[in-house]
């Protein structure tokens, strides 16, 4: 399937529902926001959240400390 220039235009939108992406994100400066319990449950509780209602599929994720 080829992309239209919409979607090379804006490469945060999921364009293609039916297809697998891969997401990496980096904190700014590097900051260790990982290393306290309680802001990586925040981001994990997100993940949880987004694939127990919206459908949301996770086939592996990582959290790196």
């Amino acid at each position: 399937m080829q992309l239209s220039s919409y979607c090379i235009m804006n490469p945060y939108k999921i364009h293609m529902q039916d297809e697998a992406y891969i997401l990496t994100i980096q904190v700014v400066s590097w900051v260790d926001i990982f290393t306290r319990k309680s802001y990586r449950y925040i981001v994990i509780d997100a993940f949880n959240f987004a694939i127990s209602n919206k459908g949301l599929t996770v086939h592996c994720w990582q959290v790196f400390v």
